[in-house]
């Protein structure tokens, strides 16, 4: 059973505050998003007075890291009032990933000809912690690059979040996967944007990382459980792309798929709206990226297992491939063959992760967004 540790430390000053036991803790990762964390922390027991926890889970000012054997494992920000409740008389610790904090930073008035991709991302960072006040502690690599080209422009005045446009940038056709790590350096935590063109994470083969799940045979595979639905992403057959310069000039791109319509499936419009954008052939290839994503039903699949069936945490990481077995009432297997009635290398797009105080943790891996078959 790995041991855990949850640290407190000042934002301003990167100072240690205090190492608090907690318990109903949970902590996930994302790739390109931003991971969240929840805990609970008893203020009925004698060593754990108010004033003690209080000072350390300050919102907006407090950085939260999960220490797990040693090492880090999550690492971010409370990012708003912790809740009490009278009846358990503990007090509920929300955060999130450090990388959401540039949701609430916007972009100054900038522009970016013939940049590097990977290279404006990482000033949108760079520029927003330069700032007194600004430092959220991450790191990039600026030796990464994608060879891959592009023109932004953003105003001030448009008030875009700096999260958003490192979103959209990473989305257009030829984009890249982004996520970030943490890890002791020199004895403080470390977090690095990571960046990754075409993609973050291992491709199935070199991952070696199974998910089976057998319902009709004895093996039963590594998943107690899983789910399988929509991701919440609505199919289109035409797609519109917006775009606004500096001088007013309003940019619009069209995408469609004509032969969905033969098909039989009915017309379906999608409109978004990207700042930044100030050519038409760049406005397209996103219009186009939005298009080829929504052209068929998207799935989300979610895997639940104990920590060492087969995975274990510092086995994996965002983007890796992973082979997925199904057997069941819903993916029956072949009546004549006995092969599974889904098998497909899927990507890990999240997890989340439940320490639990008995036994091992739980893991809960999340494949977003794949299309249907």
């Amino acid at each position: 059973m790995a041991t855990y540790r949850y640290l407190f430390y000042d934002f301003s000053t990167r100072r240690l505050i205090d190492a608090l036991p907690m318990d109903e803790v949970s902590f996930s990762w994302e790739l390109r998003g931003v991971g969240t964390f929840t805990g609970q922390i008893p203020l009925y027991a004698d060593e754990l007075p108010a004033a003690r926890v209080l000072e350390a889970v300050q919102p907006y000012r407090t950085k939260i890291f999960a220490e797990r054997d040693g090492g880090l494992v999550w690492g971010g920000w409370i990012h708003q009032e912790p809740s009490y409740d009278s009846s358990t008389g503990k007090l509920t610790v929300s955060a999130e990933e450090s990388l959401g904090y540039f949701a609430r930073r916007t972009m100054p008035s900038v522009v970016f000809s013939g940049v590097d991709q990977l290279t404006i991302a990482r000033s949108f960072l760079t520029t927003a912690q330069a700032e007194p006040g600004g430092d959220m502690w991450i790191a990039v690599d600026p030796s990464v690059l994608s060879g891959r080209l592009r023109d932004r422009s953003y105003s001030q005045y448009d008030q875009s979040p700096v999260l958003t446009a490192l979103t959209q940038l990473s989305e257009v056709i030829d984009g890249f996967d982004f996520s970030t790590q943490v890890g002791w350096v020199g004895g403080l935590p470390h977090e690095l944007l990571v960046l990754g063109y075409p993609r973050l994470g291992r491709t199935g083969k070199d991952s070696g990382l199974v998910f089976e799940f057998d319902r009709f045979s004895g093996s039963g595979g590594n998943i107690d459980s899983y789910t399988w639905g929509d991701a919440g992403v609505p199919m289109s057959t035409r797609t519109w792309a917006n775009s606004e310069t500096d001088e007013g000039v309003q940019l619009t791109a069209r995408s469609e798929r004509p032969d969905l319509i033969a098909d039989g499936y009915p017309v379906m419009e999608n409109s978004e709206s990207f700042d930044g954008v100030v050519n038409g052939s760049t406005l397209q290839t996103h219009a186009d990226a939005l298009q080829d994503f929504r052209s068929a039903p998207r799935v989300v699949a979610q895997f639940t297992l104990v920590a060492g069936a087969g995975v274990d945490i510092g086995d994996f990481g965002m983007g890796d491939e992973v082979l997925v077995r199904l057997s069941d009432w819903r993916h029956p297997p072949n009546p004549t063959t006995g092969a599974p009635g889904y098998l497909n290398y899927l990507r890990i797009t999240g997890c989340a992760v439940a320490p639990g105080v008995q036994g091992a943790e739980r893991l809960t891996f999340t494949c977003a967004d794949f299309a249907a078959a």
